[in-house]
């Protein structure tokens, strides 16, 4: 906007567009005064990740790190769990880096590719289990963490159906 300068980051730029379309818009400032509330501009970027904040999973998950389960049928039918976790986190993030293959409970560990930025496995789960827990082990600007996660396998199998996956907590 005219008179506030050259905004550096892309986050501050957005703010002062939003702002701007908020004071000039009449509508808004009549429904607000009717409403009797205040006008407020939101963040629409997501907060830069803090890597030493204790986070809980839920939030490295949703903000910079993708996970996705699918069943997989194998040599004699037998159903294993393809994993794919990556990281989205860049470098301004202090991007979170995995450290150590995954550590299963319930479950056999079968084929394991792990690069700084994803780790793609798969496993069998035990017999009888309905939970697996899976704990991958990260290091987010030099802070060791462990992500915990975990997927129900007690529902029905068919080649290629996404499994949802629920978060723990991070550790540290």
């Amino acid at each position: 906007m005219p008179g506030e300068g050259n905004p550096s980051t892309v986050r501050e730029r957005a703010r002062n567009h939003l702002r701007g379309l908020l004071a000039t818009s009449a509508v808004t400032g009549a429904a607000a005064q009717l409403a009797s509330c205040i006008p407020v501009v939101c963040d629409p970027m997501p907060p830069p990740l803090v890597c030493d904040a204790n986070q809980t999973t839920d939030y490295y998950l949703y903000q910079f790190v993708g996970v996705q389960a699918h069943w997989v049928i194998g040599a004699g039918n037998v159903y294993s769990v393809a994993v794919v976790i990556s990281s989205y986190a860049t470098a301004a993030d202090k991007k979170i880096v995995f450290t150590a293959n995954p550590v299963l409970v319930g479950a056999t560990l079968g084929s394991v590719d792990r690069t700084e930025t994803q780790v793609s496995f798969s496993f069998t789960p035990t017999a009888s289990v309905s939970e697996v827990r899976f704990d991958v082990a990260i290091n987010c600007n030099a802070v060791a963490d462990t992500l915990r996660l975990r997927v129900d396998v007690s529902g029905p199998r068919s080649n290629n159906a996404n499994i949802p996956v629920q978060s723990g907590e991070i550790e540290g």
